[in-house]
């Protein structure tokens, strides 16, 4: 599994809208990549897991086991994730809060009903029942909105979405909020 560098966030208040993106510096776009509870913490090597995701943030005494964070990012052309910013919501995740994994569907199995996405186990046998639902492909990229009942166990669905980014025009964008309208305390360390 590659690591990938970034700064954690303390306490930065954004209202997450089901599916957005902003701009970063240089045109990039980020999204909401991953949501969810710290599985791991290695503050040795300034590594945290999240849904499966091992990241190497600037100083991981900042992020406890089980706290909630937000990991934003882009979809490479590959459809891989490629994590940017982390932020730490402070927050305690429980088993009944909302999850989300975005990337691509590396392999699904339709008799029990499950798909992995970016290394992270998904079932989705209770969108089964919904009419008009579509069994997700292997290559696809989708969003992942659900719930995670037990640590590093399975996500159980209660949606499954074609990862698209929202952006707005005029240099504004729509679903995101902080306090005075801006987005303050998020920066990158290194590409």
């Amino acid at each position: 599994m590659k690591k990938r560098k970034f700064l954690a966030t303390r306490g930065l208040a954004i209202a997450l809208a089901a599916n957005f993106a902003f701009p970063a510096s240089g045109g990039e776009q980020y999204e909401l990549l991953i949501s969810g509870p710290v599985e791991f913490v290695d503050h040795a090597t300034n590594t945290v897991a999240v849904l499966g995701h091992r990241l190497v943030i600037k100083d991981a005494i900042a992020v406890q086991l089980g706290q909630r964070v937000n990991v934003f990012g882009g979809l490479g052309p590959n459809g891989i994730g490629r994590p940017s910013l982390l932020q730490n919501t402070l927050e305690y995740a429980s088993s009944g809060d909302r999850v989300v994994v975005q990337g691509m569907i590396a392999s699904v199995d339709l008799s029990r009903g499950r798909l992995i996405v970016e290394g992270a186990a998904v079932d989705f046998t209770a969108l089964l029942a919904n009419t008009g639902f579509r069994a997700p492909r292997v290559g696809e990229l989708v969003k992942v909105v659900g719930t995670q009942p037990s640590a590093r166990g399975v996500i159980l669905a209660g949606g499954i979405a074609h990862a698209v980014g929202v952006s707005g025009s005029g240099g504004q964008v729509t679903g995101v909020s902080g306090s005075g309208g801006q987005i303050t305390g998020v920066s990158v360390i290194g590409g």
